[in-house]
């Protein structure tokens, strides 16, 4: 801040004030706890997984109640409650195998997922998990950002639609939500990775198709395929080549077929992986 005056005899006097404002400490502390909620994961385990979902969606709804009574008391515009939530809402991320799957229409699709503890293997906990397509312009009030991260998801749904199957095992990152039963949540599902595929060739083949086009990383699953390094996984998709002097790729159905029974027969822990029918 300058400060100019003047004494008695008319001559003038210039001079300067530094002012520092104090940090506003709440609202940093505030900032950096949003951060790391949203940056980090609640490993969810056999023992805490039923209770910690529940705690989450109560914590959630209240949220929710909270955002609904501002809005009816403000006339400044804000998010809608979904992505308000969505926001500020704890993820939380668990392993474990698929015993079920129910699919509704084409936008929904209901797994059952079994957690069991490394310690204790008979303490197992039963998670029901929502695969939900996000379509773009579900919300009113989303950024471009948001929008193209749901179109983003859209297409993931269709790649996860397939790699969600009976038997395999997977790590799943999502939110918690609402389920049809009142004392009850289940996992809404935002991210899904593969650690171990089931024996079923017919579903493998998707999952190496996904490799290959890069909607699922190869290193992901060559890690999911005990293989030695991911330029194995990435010799196996390039063997593809066609037989003929096309020189196209013959990406279909019976290669990928063909290829998930070879590397299932090669597979060095075949015996653990869990049988599945074809859906």
């Amino acid at each position: 801040l300058k400060v100019t005056g003047s004494d008695d005899n008319d001559s003038v006097l210039s001079g300067s004030v530094t002012i520092e404002y104090p940090k506003e400490e709440d609202e940093e502390q505030s900032s950096s706890l949003s951060s790391s909620c949203v940056s980090s994961h609640l490993f969810l385990t056999a023992s805490n997984a039923s209770n910690e979902l529940n705690r989450l969606l109560e914590e959630a709804q209240q949220v929710v109640r909270n955002h609904q009574y501002e809005s009816e008391n403000s006339n400044s515009k804000i998010f809608s409650t979904s992505t308000h939530l969505q926001q500020r809402q704890q993820l939380v991320a668990l392993e474990g195998f698929i015993s079920g799957r129910r699919a509704l229409g084409s936008s929904l699709l209901f797994v059952d997922i079994v957690l069991e503890d490394d310690d204790d293997t008979d303490n197992v906990a039963y998670i029901q998990a929502l695969l939900k397509r996000n379509d773009k312009g579900e919300d009113d009030d989303v950024d471009n950002e948001s929008s193209s991260s749901q179109s983003s998801f859209s297409h993931l749904f269709n790649v996860y639609f397939k790699v969600l199957q009976p038997g395999t095992r997977v790590r799943l990152v999502g939110q918690a939500g609402p389920s049809h039963r009142p004392s009850e949540s289940l996992l809404l599902i935002q991210s899904v990775k593969l650690i171990a595929p089931n024996n079923n060739p017919q579903h493998l083949k998707n999952v190496l198709r996904f490799a290959m086009s890069g909607d699922l990383p190869m290193d992901d699953i060559a890690r999911a395929l005990s293989m030695e390094s991911t330029s194995k996984l990435a010799e196996l998709l390039e063997s593809c080549d066609s037989d003929d002097n096309s020189g196209q790729k013959r990406m279909t159905d019976h290669f990928f077929f063909t290829l998930a029974k070879q590397v299932l027969e090669s597979h060095p822990n075949r015996g653990s992986l869990l049988e599945s029918h074809p859906n």
